[in-house]
């Protein structure tokens, strides 16, 4: 009942071990090894984080969207260390390659296709409409409603072919999870280190509990208006084919507009979907 409902209200997923996880993990090391910086054992620090990365990405049953996550910090903290440039757009394809030598069926998995699919949505699109200014209020506000849409479109073609529905309550459900999800992940997890001691701090468990019910309760009551999510979508394979190269070219064309054919080539393959 719970995976259904955070479904249909478009936060699935929060409950799936993805790069969100990751880097809020991420995060949350580096900041408790700041002091290492201060002891200019920066290095230490880096790989400390990657180290705490990779073991969640084991502990947490190596799913697909926790690999990618883990192989593309990889690479970019390595390029830190090695002190050379970084691509995040090379860092998703070493992450995909290296997964697929791994387990080549993965190439088939749902979850893989989503979890590459919303990454690379919110590279092509996120980025061709994010504020130059990331620093205010509004922009970081703007930046949020722009990456959960651009999530949501690189990943709607496999939403509806695969489970056959599209939520419409994505876009408001984001914006109120998103920016608490952060708070609960870092309060569970201080929560289940302290127990592991045998400590119980009763306000951390009791804020864990209620941010937890009001996430449930926020995917029920917008699961239960029947007119926030369409159901009943079918296509054929061939038609999320086309579709989904012709969402891409279209945000390739979004990023740099030299290049007008792209959206020929667009139109081209969404003909080719009818």
């Amino acid at each position: 009942d719970t995976r259904l409902a955070f479904s249909r209200a478009g936060i699935a997923h929060v409950l799936a071990v993805s790069g969100l996880h990751i880097a809020i993990l991420s995060m949350l090391v580096a900041w408790m090894l700041g002091f290492l910086d201060r002891l200019k054992m920066r290095r230490l620090r880096l790989v400390l984080t990657l180290a705490a990365v990779w073991w969640f990405t084991f502990a947490t049953g190596l799913s697909p969207s926790a690999v990618r996550a883990a192989v593309m910090s990889s690479f970019m903290i390595v390029s830190i260390l090695a002190l050379r440039k970084h691509s995040i757009v090379n860092a998703l394809f070493a992450a995909a390659f290296f997964t697929l030598l791994v387990n080549p069926t993965s190439l088939f998995d749902a979850g893989f296709q989503l979890s590459y699919a919303s990454v690379t949505g919110i590279i092509i699109f996120a980025n061709a409409f994010r504020p130059d200014d990331t620093k205010t209020l509004k922009a970081r506000i703007i930046g949020l409603i722009t990456t959960s849409i651009a999530a949501q479109l690189g990943t709607a073609i496999l939403t509806i072919y695969y489970f056959h529905t599209f939520p419409l309550a994505f876009l408001a459900a984001n914006i109120i999870v998103v920016p608490l999800l952060p708070i609960f992940i870092t309060i569970g997890m201080l929560t289940t280190l302290l127990a592991g001691i045998g400590l119980r701090i009763s306000v951390l468990v009791i804020s864990t509990d209620y941010l937890y019910t009001a996430f449930d309760r926020l995917s029920q009551a917008l699961a239960n208006i029947g007119n926030l999510t369409v159901s009943g979508l079918y296509i054929p394979t061939s038609t999320a084919l086309c579709l989904g190269v012709a969402t891409l070219c279209v945000g390739l064309w979004l990023n740099n507009r030299r290049y007008p054919r792209l959206l020929w080539v667009a139109s081209v393959f969404v003909v080719g979907s009818v």
